[in-house]
Formats: C-alpha cells, sequence, structure tokens
C-alpha cells in the first residue's frame, strides 16, 4: 500500500485513477478529497488543496505501480 498527494485537478486524477486500475496494477484506491497543506514561504503561510490517494496493490505489482506513478508525474508517495 502506498500514499500520495495529488493537486486538486480531480479529471487528471481521475484518469491515473483509471489507468492504474484497468491495468491491474493496483486492487482497490481510496481518494480523500480536500486536504489542505499548509506551508511557511518567505514569511508567509501558504495555503494548498490537495487530494490524498491510497493504493492497495498485491506485492508482486509493487514496480508496476511505480512505474505507472513515474509516468503520471508524481514523484512524491509513501510506502505504508
Amino acid at each position: 500500500m502506498l500514499i500520495f498527494f495529488y493537486k486538486n485537478e480531480g479529471r487528471k486524477l481521475k484518469q491515473i485513477i483509471i489507468w492504474l486500475l484497468k491495468s491491474w496494477a493496483a486492487t482497490k484506491i481510496r481518494r480523500l478529497n480536500y486536504i489542505q497543506s499548509y506551508t511557511l514561504h518567505e514569511d508567509k503561510i501558504q495555503k494548498i488543496e490537495e487530494k490524498a490517494v491510497i493504493v492497495e496493490f498485491t506485492p508482486e505489482n509493487q514496480k508496476k505501480v511505480e512505474g505507472m506513478l513515474k509516468k503520471s508525474d508524481i514523484k512524491e508517495y509513501r510506502f505504508l
């Protein structure tokens, strides 16, 4: 299982989710909407709205999922 965060672009994220499922790389995907991240940048607080995505897969599909995420320009993800 892994988690990644994606900018608030629902259509593109939906395409990525469908791609992961239809390729049989992922077995289940959970999307959490409207996550708010706060960072301090140049003495100002920036608020970013994004979505959290949890991807479940079988152990033999781990490399396939990682490769597909990299092709989708998702650079940061964490295994749970």
